[in-house]
């Protein structure tokens, strides 16, 4: 049981530690930063008003502090400055929760039971599947803010979606995005400053 603690504290740990490594050149001074977001074919429906408004809601947020930049959503014919991605997003469906209850409840209840029985005691198989919403960011900054080479990052955000309802989970969802997407823009901030 031990393994298993030690394992997901791991697990958990690395999915919260995202690297920012964006950051500004020297020579490039930020006075007001476009940001632009989009999203692939592969990021449910449910997911795109409600990140709309996250990030509508950040750019207000950020605009209302003292920063060393302002930022505005980009406009067409605006060059760009900070583009985010949205892919690979999965906002569960009932279905699934629904076999999640299943499968752990035989994982967890009903094959352990006849594993111990059937081997009088002496073996014991357990699983379980906790279905999760996920959404994948990756964000960029335009060559001439960071060099040829240029910059990106990427980090999944992913919630549990088995014991939590719909309205609660795009909740977690959405404010994980929003605090990595604030977390790159004080790192870029800070940057700015120096």
């Amino acid at each position: 049981m031990k393994p298993l603690i030690v394992v997901v504290t791991i697990l958990v740990f690395l999915s919260a530690s995202a690297t920012l490594n964006l950051s500004v050149q020297k020579k490039a001074t930020l006075k007001d930063l476009t940001i632009d977001w989009r999203y692939t074919s592969n990021v449910d429906s449910e997911y795109i008003p409600n990140i709309d408004s996250v990030m509508i809601a950040m750019l207000y947020n950020y605009n209302s502090q003292s920063h060393s930049f302002k930022i505005h959503k980009k406009q067409t014919g605006e060059q760009d400055g900070l583009t985010i991605d949205f892919s690979r997003g999965k906002f569960t469906g009932d279905g699934e929760i629904r076999a999640s209850y299943l499968v752990s409840a035989i994982g967890l209840i009903a094959a352990p039971i006849t594993m111990l029985s059937a081997s009088d005691g002496k073996s014991l198989l357990l699983f379980w599947y906790f279905a999760a919403d996920r959404i994948k960011i990756q964000a960029r900054l335009t060559p001439d803010l960071v060099g040829n080479n240029g910059q990106s990052v990427s980090n999944f955000i992913q919630t549990g979606a088995t014991f939590t309802n719909k309205a609660a989970r795009m909740d977690r969802m959405c404010s994980g995005i929003s605090d990595y997407v604030n977390n790159i823009l004080l790192h870029l901030d800070g940057d700015n400053r120096k």
